[in-house]
């Protein structure tokens, strides 16, 4: 008899905890895990988005512009990279879904697809930014002044130089995309070609000598250079300012938004069950 009752005691114990379990202590454990993955998401999100903002934020008038840019982009292409390789792996169960569900009240449980999404068409954007930059590069570093005058350069030795220098805009200008503001500089990359050619057929009579006028082809050139980058950083400028780039900080303000109100009923319901 007392057998009997002890085993019936041990079913009872272990139907409890087992019910304990799977009623309780699971579920419990899941959002637990769940708080886990969304925190970790929802970090990589902010910092990207702080990059992102950054981005936007330069001064294109400050003389550290490019060191400043490209310090920005390696960050937020680390930062996307990020959290598209944590995304990766990623996926809500079904019964992790419905969980969320459960304790939040939202509906759409596809934020993690829609940050990957996010974060996919930040890639494409930034990549284009880079791949403008890349082209533009040489403008914004060339130095017409340094290039002829430094190192006692004979006649021909410049010419080949301005010659250099058309051939090196030619890229640029077959290579820029095809926009309002990229038109206005191959229409100034056409003109500075045209100075420079009159320039090189000034070095190339015989011997000049009239100090004067190269020193207007020389000055014009170095005007002509520095509107040059002008209308390169508007180019730029244009894309980290583009209504695309405004758009995703704006989706991710809100994703952001909703992660903060996942996490904060997730945290309610722990504190309920302790």
């Amino acid at each position: 008899m007392l057998r009997k009752i002890l085993i019936t005691s041990l079913i009872i114990f272990l139907v409890s905890v087992s019910l304990l379990y799977f009623l309780l202590l699971k579920p419990r454990y899941e959002l637990v895990n769940l708080k886990k993955i969304i925190t970790s998401h929802y970090i990589s999100l902010s910092q990207n988005r702080l990059n992102l903002t950054a981005l936007t934020r330069l001064d294109p008038n400050s003389p550290n512009f490019p060191i400043e840019k490209d310090k920005v982009l390696i960050s937020v292409s680390n930062s996307n990279k990020k959290g598209l390789d944590e995304l990766e792996p990623v996926k809500l169960s079904n019964s992790q879904s419905k969980l969320l569900k459960k304790h939040t009240g939202l509906e759409d449980m596809n934020f993690l697809e829609r940050n990957k999404s996010i974060l996919i068409k930040q890639q494409d954007l930034t990549d284009q930014l880079k791949e403008t930059d890349d082209k533009l590069n040489k403008l914004f570093r060339y130095d017409p002044v340094k290039d002829l005058e430094s190192g006692n350069l004979t006649e021909n030795e410049k010419i080949q130089s301005l010659k250099a220098a058309i051939e090196g805009l030619n890229v640029i200008k077959d290579n820029i995309s095809d926009n309002e503001a990229s038109a206005q500089l191959a229409s100034a990359i056409e003109n500075t070609q045209q100075n420079i050619r009159a320039f090189s057929d000034f070095l190339g009579c015989s011997s000049y000598t009239n100090t004067h006028k190269y020193a207007t082809f020389l000055n014009q050139m170095t005007l002509d250079f520095s509107s040059l980058r002008k209308l390169a950083l508007d180019l730029e400028i244009n894309i980290i300012r583009s209504p695309e780039i405004l758009e995703l900080l704006v989706d991710q303000t809100n994703l952001l938004l909703e992660y903060d109100f996942v996490l904060d009923r997730i945290d309610n319901h722990l504190r309920k069950t302790l």
